[in-house]
């Protein structure tokens, strides 16, 4: 039987990870439209090889084999895991972790196959990532407060922004394509997207509670990420089509 089951991270998580989630697919294979959110993904199948999903500026359609099980993590913008390049080059990319994280991803891929369950398996994954984070990830301060002033909750120019960070725009821009993978005008569609596709599904999903804001749009809480998006003709165009 297909199911998806998304969740807050681990409260040491909670401020680099948007949501955390458990896929399972049924007798047949499934077809999966994953949508620009504006941060990176891993996608972990149990029993498998690990995946880093970079940035998306468009959709990304995959074929998920039946009888899979796979735990994923979202990252917030401005919030990677420990990684050996700049984000920019991940854009649109989808690598083998392995690739990026070397050895440490075999002993990963054991300890999550013998979790005895996926719930376990993802607890797994979220300790390594705590690890990580702990251990060697510097997050740019700037960026973030950028990304905390990008969400779509009032109009925000560019210029006045890095003004604000005591940047300039092009300095803003070079941080955000390293820290972020896009620009800020990029990454500000791409926020408006996950509003506006979040709008036209009505499927509003779990999301840790520091993703709601105060004043969200009529009064409902802002999902700041989305479930696994499947095809809706209703959706409106990526971030890369504005």
């Amino acid at each position: 039987m297909e199911s998806y089951v998304e969740r807050p991270p681990i409260p040491g998580l909670a401020g680099v990870v948007r949501t955390v989630w458990i896929q399972r697919t049924g007798e047949a294979a499934y077809v999966q439209r994953h949508l620009p959110t504006g941060g990176l993904e891993i996608h972990f199948p149990i029993g498998g090889h690990p995946q880093l999903v970079g940035p998306l500026t468009g959709p990304e359609i995959e074929v998920i084999p039946a009888h899979a099980t796979i735990v994923g993590v979202r990252f917030q913008p401005g919030s990677a895991p420990p990684l050996p390049t700049v984000l920019d080059d991940l854009v649109d990319q989808r690598l083998g972790l392995a690739e990026l994280w070397g050895s440490s991803v075999d002993r990963l891929e054991e300890a999550m196959a013998g979790a005895g369950t996926p719930q376990r398996a993802l607890m797994a994954l979220q300790a390594h990532l705590l690890q990580g984070f702990r251990s060697a990830v510097r997050l740019d301060p700037l960026v973030r407060e950028a990304v905390k002033a990008l969400m779509p909750w009032q109009p925000v120019n560019i210029d006045t922004l890095a003004t604000h960070l005591a940047l300039s725009a092009s300095q803003l821009r070079r941080r955000c394509l390293h820290a972020v993978g896009v620009s800020p005008k990029v990454l500000q569609r791409t926020l408006r997207f996950i509003l506006g596709t979040w709008r036209s599904t009505q499927r509003p999903p779990a999301c840790p509670d520091d993703l709601v804001p105060a004043s969200a749009p009529d009064g409902a809480a802002y999902p700041g990420t989305l479930p696994p998006p499947r095809h809706d003709p209703r959706a409106p165009p990526s971030p890369g089509q504005c």
